[in-house]
């Protein structure tokens, strides 16, 4: 049996338990390796929101937007990206998640890591924009923040963590300028996609900007090297099911089926940047006829990131 099978069971079997954050902690540490904050994972992170950021304050120019509201679906266990924003310039940062993954030890690593590159004048080099007195402000909030709580420490830099659904985060009607999330919409299941949307819609400004970095091809081929990044489009939605499981959920969503969502909230994709795999991998499966209404080019895209406005170009 296939190790991507094998994988799929064992998660499969442990979802049906009672959901609590040891066992959830137990399956990133021991099987997926997440939880440790290497130097690798942090760089990584921190060059994907400089391309968020960099769309951001490239296509507001114009109006000299440089402090913004910003909304970050996704927190996930470390909130590298909710620090890069004050960083560089947001007022407000909210980031949601439907578990509370976050410890004191760890928001405290995160700021660690900004304050190692800070000191050393690296980091102005990976993000342009940041702004010393806030980076000066990391390093003394990390001296005392030995009474504080995770969400305290946050909130001293105006970061508010929410631990809710997204479909309801009861925040003030058009009061975020900025909506980012990274390598989160592949797991959300396309209803519940449009529901999160339709509150996006409620909560963006006038020319709010949307970047979303999503992961489209099959993630079980990052660790099983048998497979194609392209191996879950053999399997109809049926057959699918008995290998998705709510630890490991996969959409199997298209860039195109991501800009129709986009589309139906009232934001218009304005750039896509997307990264393809091989024509001679794809052609090693046998594509499923769930999938065959899809251009090839479609099919081809692993990654991608679509950015977005509300409200017409929002520049003018």
């Amino acid at each position: 049996m296939s190790y991507w099978l094998v994988k799929a069971l064992i998660q499969g079997m442990i979802s049906k338990l009672p959901l609590n954050i040891s066992r959830d902690y137990f399956f990133h540490k021991y099987m997926r390796k997440s939880v440790k904050l290497s130097e690798e994972a942090f760089l990584l992170k921190v060059r994907e929101c400089r391309r968020h950021l960099e769309s951001y304050f490239s296509l507001i120019a114009s109006k000299e937007k440089r402090s913004f509201c910003v909304f970050e679906l996704g927190t996930g266990w470390f909130p590298i990206l909710p620090v890069a924003f004050y960083l560089c310039g947001a007022f407000k940062i909210y980031t949601i998640d439907r578990t509370d993954l976050l410890t004191i030890g760890r928001v405290k690593e995160v700021l660690a890591r900004f304050v190692h590159y800070a000191e050393r004048d690296e980091l102005v080099k990976v993000l342009p924009w940041v702004e010393e007195h806030r980076a000066s402000r990391l390093q003394n909030l990390l001296r005392g923040a030995e009474t504080l709580s995770a969400m305290e420490l946050l909130k001293e830099l105006n970061i508010h963590f929410i631990v809710s659904d997204a479909i309801d985060t009861g925040l003030e009607p058009s009061s975020i300028d900025f909506f980012v999330s990274n390598v989160t919409l592949e797991y959300i299941p396309e209803n519940i996609l449009i529901g999160i949307f339709s509150e996006f819609r409620r909560l963006a400004s006038l020319g709010a900007l949307m970047s979303h970095l999503i992961i489209t091809s099959d993630h079980y081929a990052d660790v099983d090297h048998s497979i194609t990044p392209f191996n879950f489009m053999k399997y109809p939605a049926w057959c699918w099911k008995l290998f998705n499981n709510s630890w490991h959920y996969q959409n199997r969503l298209r860039p195109s089926d991501y800009c129709r969502i986009h589309r139906n909230a009232g934001f218009n994709v304005i750039k896509k940047y997307d990264d393809n795999g091989s024509v001679s991998d794809l052609e090693k499966i046998k594509v499923s006829r769930d999938f065959r209404h899809y251009s090839k080019d479609d099919l081809l895209v692993l990654r991608t990131r679509i950015v977005s406005v509300f409200g017409g170009d929002g520049f003018g």
